[in-house]
């Protein structure tokens, strides 16, 4: 049985078995949850506490590892401002249709109340504080990184990070080379305590899910599902706005884009993994599309690094479907701080199974919504996480393709 089935089996097993105690015995169904809640907040605990160290160091490898940027500053720069200005367009469209789809979504509030009950105290306390935009701006910078990292304020170590990085960039190679391949080197044992944590998903997730189900009853499923719905319909559309972009920005015909996109779009989707297409992307960049190696060579292993297009998508779902579960209000106050932090996470987000939704975290802090949701998206991430990964790999080669637009192809 793959790590894929039983997950799902125990999500299954937990919605089933949190519906037959409600409906035997409520007494002794409030207090399975009591028991079990600890156990699901422990496992989300053991993914969380290496959100920080991960993202940092894949930020840091990502931009400083990937290339020379002082000598291809005219890609880098085009690159980068391809990458943000389509991770704005996602977050903006996210942010425009999200809210209102969340919105008709029915939860009972004494459900709700019960399950923040649950869920205990992830969040931490004053994140419902009114902040004003002088404030969060100041905060952007820390002036104490390592309080910054124990307070799990994310953000602004995201920005350090990228500071330090380009920083790096500006050194000779040989003085940066020992640093970035310290940062390969955490990334790489981080991996490996992401593979050990998601083999107990299980076990988290069937702690997680039992307390929704006595809390919802059977709607919790329906509740999963009409998250996943909207998450993969809205990937869909961000996929197919792919097109008119590599048609009218890169000047690619449809059908050749087409061509030179579907192994690397399969590969992404079967592994859940926009990094493990990379070798399929850049044959299809170069064959199909007959782009300079000079560009693909940098281009589309920056791309995979850094570039996560779908990843405000998965943010602004899953940060409204939450606060829906959790019946936590999000002021209007705060849009315009969710759509600074949902850009900007987006190029954090580690190159792991599930990377969008376990980066969501400083986004589900800044709400008050508890953490102990991200175990349950990443329960239906399955598919979710393959639409996103294969979207990802066809805009990076799409962006490849804009970017070498104009740069003569040696001869």
């Amino acid at each position: 049985m793959t790590s894929n089935s039983r997950v799902l089996l125990a999500l299954g097993a937990g919605l089933g078995a949190g519906v037959l105690l409600q409906r035997l015995d409520p007494a002794v169904a409030s207090q399975v949850s009591d028991v079990l809640a600890p156990v699901g907040s422990l496992w989300v605990n053991g993914l969380l506490m290496l959100v920080i160290p991960l993202v940092l160091a894949s930020l840091v490898v990502g931009v400083a590892g990937a290339a020379d940027l002082g000598a291809i500053g005219r890609l880098g720069k085009k690159a980068a401002l391809y990458f943000l200005v389509l991770v704005m367009a996602t977050t903006a469209f996210s942010m425009v249709v999200v809210p209102p789809i969340m919105a008709r979504l029915h939860v009972d509030a004494d459900a709700a109340a019960s399950l923040r009950t649950h869920a205990g105290s992830s969040s931490p306390a004053g994140v419902n504080e009114v902040q004003t935009a002088g404030r969060w701006i100041a905060s952007l910078l820390p002036s104490n990184p390592v309080k910054a990292a124990a307070d799990g304020r994310l953000l602004p170590l995201v920005i350090y990070a990228l500071l330090f990085a380009v920083a790096l960039t500006r050194l000779p190679r040989a003085r940066a080379a020992p640093v970035v391949d310290l940062c390969a080197g955490i990334v790489d044992g981080l991996r490996v305590l992401v593979t050990w944590i998601l083999a107990l998903a299980p076990i988290g997730v069937f702690a997680l899910s039992l307390p929704l189900a006595v809390g919802f009853g059977v709607l919790a499923a329906g509740l999963l599902g009409y998250y996943l719905f909207v998450l993969s319909a809205l990937c869909a559309v961000a996929g197919v706005a792919v097109f008119p972009f590599a048609r009218l920005v890169a000047g690619v015909p449809l059908r050749d884009f087409a061509r030179a996109v579907a192994p690397a779009f399969t590969v992404a989707f079967v592994a859940r993994s926009s990094i493990a297409a990379l070798p399929a992307m850049m044959d299809g960049a170069r064959t199909r599309l007959g782009l300079p190696e000079r560009v693909t060579a940098f281009v589309l292993p920056l791309a995979v690094s850094a570039f996560k297009y779908c990843a405000p998508i998965a943010f602004l779902t899953g940060s409204y479907f939450l606060a829906r579960l959790y019946g936590v209000e999000i002021p209007p106050a705060k849009v315009p701080f969710i759509f600074v932090q949902a850009t900007l996470l987006s190029f954090a987000v580690p190159g792991i199974l599930g990377g969008s939704i376990v980066t969501m975290a400083p986004i589900l802090v800044s709400l008050g919504i508890p953490l102990e949701g991200l175990g349950l998206l990443l329960a239906v991430d399955i598919v979710g996480d393959m639409l996103r990964s294969s979207v990802n790999a066809t805009i990076n080669v799409a962006v490849a393709a804009a970017v070498a637009r104009g740069e003569i192809t040696p001869s």
